[in-house]
């Protein structure tokens, strides 16, 4: 199979669990000593590196008059995939700055995902297999989109890589070309597909092509669902922005799900130690509640709900507090809260000056607050002023 230039990532939880498979296998049979960790890092370091060069030079690739001579247009698939996805973009401009860490987002390497979808840009332009882009051109006519239909396509090479890990015998080009061929045909001529695989025996040659038995190679993986909303890009992790439902039936670059997938990919950078990653992607997600439809109904408690990440993101790191500071500001502003919201939001501000160093304001806003307060928000007051006492001489310690 030519046009395999670079691979990875699983997709699917039924994927992963072929891989750990395939993994323990192949250390069964051919692994006698464990390489370094180091080595592993240093090359992740390396690509990682390379990318971000790349990605921040982006537009002398992706331009046809100024694409390097040297290129064959795997750089620029693999950059249009990686622009495509742009709840990663603060990801992709702090690559460097990763020091060998995977870039994992809920489970998914980020930049291998792209690559997946670049290998299977590259077999469709191509040709090669033969059998890819009238595959692709069958989901887009079920109703999928360009991007979810190269899921389908990347759900069917990671299948084939994972065969590859478990088995010595090289890739076997007619078994991946089969199943592309076999997802064209279950949606272009359904009744054909059920007879065949009524027609096939569980111990019968896999109708793929390969000479693997059916229960074994195929059966399991053509029962997985092709329809759109099974297929769009979620990542784990992420807070509830939208609805599964939501999720399936929203386009691709709906900014809801790019405003979930945005906040898993701030988690991730925060926990992979990047904190002025993880503040740019709360600065997008900022940007992408301004695309969101402006209802009051919609947008509000968007607007909360970003404000809380940078709340929670200032508060344990001690960044971002003025421009939490101005959302908060922009939140009181614009109104439509009961009393005990806006007295909440209020004493969340208060928080950030004190984490900012403003004790002197934020002890002013905590002494308004428990005036004419009832004592139980009183009381919620005192006990919200002394964590933060405590939180702040913890901070002071370290």
């Amino acid at each position: 199979m030519a046009q395999i230039w670079v691979v990875g990532e699983a997709n699917t939880s039924y994927n992963v669990t072929k891989f750990k498979m395939a993994y323990h296998a192949h250390q069964r049979r051919k692994v006698k000593t464990i390489p370094d960790p180091g080595i592993f890092a240093q090359m992740r370091s390396h690509t990682d590196a390379f990318w971000a060069k790349t990605w921040r030079e982006r537009s002398r690739w992706l331009v046809y008059e100024r694409n390097p001579a040297h290129d064959d247009g795997q750089i620029r698939r693999m950059l249009q995939a990686m622009q495509a996805h742009r709840e990663f973009h603060p990801l992709w401009d702090r690559l460097d700055e990763l020091h060998g860490q995977p870039a994992v987002v809920g489970g998914i390497n980020a930049l291998l995902h792209v690559s997946l979808h670049a290998t299977v840009q590259t077999q469709c332009e191509t040709g090669d297999p033969a059998q890819a882009l009238p595959a692709l051109r069958a989901l887009e006519d079920a109703g999928f989109s360009h991007h979810r239909a190269e899921h389908v396509l990347m759900h069917a090479l990671t299948l084939e890589l994972a065969d590859v890990m478990s088995d010595p015998a090289p890739s076997s080009p007619t078994r991946y070309a089969g199943r592309l061929g076999l997802i064209e045909l279950r949606l272009r001529n359904p009744q054909a597909f059920a007879k065949r695989i009524r027609e096939t025996a569980r111990n019968a040659p896999c109708i793929c092509g390969s000479t693997i038995k059916f229960k074994r190679c195929c059966r399991d993986w053509l029962s997985l669902p092709l329809a759109p909303t099974a297929w769009a890009m979620s990542l784990p992790d992420a807070p509830q922005y939208c609805t599964t439902e939501y999720l399936g039936q929203a386009a691709d670059d709906d900014p809801t799900v790019l405003l979930q997938n945005t906040a898993a990919v701030a988690y991730a950078l925060e926990r992979l130690g990047d904190l002025e990653g993880g503040l740019a992607a709360l600065r997008q997600m900022s940007d992408l509640v301004g695309e969101v439809e402006e209802t009051r109904d919609q947008l509000v408690p968007f607007r909360h709900n970003v404000f809380q990440h940078f709340w929670d993101f200032a508060m344990n790191h001690g960044r971002g507090c003025e421009e939490a500071i101005a959302l908060a500001d922009r939140l009181l502003a614009a109104g439509g809260m009961d009393a005990q919201a806006r007295l909440i939001l209020e004493l969340a501000r208060a928080d950030l000056l004190a984490r900012a160093g403003q004790r002197r304001e934020a002890d002013a806003v905590y002494t308004r607050a428990l005036t004419g307060a009832p004592a139980r928000l009183q009381q919620e007051v005192a006990r919200r002023k002394t964590r933060l006492e405590s939180l702040l001489k913890a901070r002071h310690e370290q």
